[in-house]
């Protein structure tokens, strides 16, 4: 995602070093967007290459990718996976935090093995090992923390 982005922002502005752009962008995206669903990295790459320059280019692919990012449709998979974390949730805790929108919200970008193996962390795991489980499928993301 980072390389299309920065040779569009290269291409409209030529003081933008590419290198320097994608290793800045790449440490800004958080360790567990390698679990992406194509379509979300498809269109990612869409945005920057379809950009028209403009003087605030980064932001302008950003409200691209969030736009394409909300229209996405959450697989079934992520459907699965968000009952499973409600249900424990209800199950573990007598304050719910999460509802079905925002935890499809969370959830739809990921792919189906990934959110399968997370759906198995709410059918297995007790109450106390739910986040454990969790980091073990995605691992930490100190962006999102």
């Amino acid at each position: 995602m980072c390389g299309p982005r920065c040779a569009r922002i290269h291409a409209c502005d030529s003081s933008v070093d590419v290198r320097a752009c994608a290793d800045q962008c790449v440490e800004a995206t958080g360790p567990r967007a390698q679990y992406l669903r194509d379509e979300v990295v498809t269109e990612a790459r869409a945005c920057a290459e379809r950009q028209a320059c403009v003087p605030q280019m980064a932001t302008a692919m950003k409200v691209c990718r969030i736009d394409a990012y909300r229209r996405l449709e959450p697989s079934p998979s992520a459907k699965a996976y968000c009952e499973r974390k409600l249900e424990k949730q209800h199950t573990c805790s007598p304050y719910p935090t999460l509802d079905m929108v925002h935890c499809l919200d969370f959830s739809k970008g990921f792919t189906d093995p990934v959110l399968d193996q997370l759906a198995d962390c709410y059918d297995q795991a007790p109450c106390r090992w739910v986040g454990r489980c969790h980091d073990m499928v995605v691992g930490e993301d100190p962006l999102m923390e």
